[in-house]
């Protein structure tokens, strides 16, 4: 009889101690690690995606600096090619004169292309840049996922 109660006291203890613990839940935590693993592919792949985009804005200004450069020797072009033509007037040369206007109405499309150029630059600058915040928002809600499924792996490994 003092077996039995004993034996019957210590049941409850076991069951009372067993409900408290926690089960760990193993596949779960194989699912956080696919999780953690995907995060982690993510993470590269978004910091892939702003070191491209950092070389695309490099690229980009350095596009744009070259076609100001071209414009600013357009500009030069044009006023000496006016000052050609004041000389060839002063001169009486007809055959230069026709040439100057000529050289004047080619470099005004220069620089007219030039920029419309260093407009299309600076757009693309502007997106680059918006694409490499976005690119850098991810990184960061990634770094946050791969934190918190960390977190749930330790919770679902220990049963906590």
């Amino acid at each position: 009889m003092k077996t039995t109660i004993i034996l019957g006291f210590a049941l409850c203890i076991t069951m009372a101690a067993s409900a408290q613990t926690k089960v760990a839940h193993p596949r779960q935590v194989r699912q956080d690690t696919r999780d953690i693993r995907g995060d982690r592919r993510d993470i590269r792949s978004d910091k892939k995606d702003i070191a491209k985009d950092t070389k695309d804005i490099h690229g980009d200004k350095q596009d744009r600096r070259q076609d100001v450069k071209d414009r600013n020797q357009d500009k030069k072009d044009i006023r000496n090619d006016r000052k050609d033509l004041a000389q060839d007037r002063k001169d009486g040369n007809a055959s230069d004169i026709a040439a100057d206007k000529a050289d004047i109405k080619s470099d005004a499309k220069d620089i007219h292309s030039d920029n419309k150029d260093i407009r299309k630059d600076s757009r693309d600058v502007r997106k680059d840049r918006r694409d490499r915040r976005g690119d850098v928002k991810d990184l960061k809600g990634d770094k946050k996922d791969l934190n918190q499924d960390k977190k749930e792996r330790v919770q679902d490994a220990t049963g906590n």
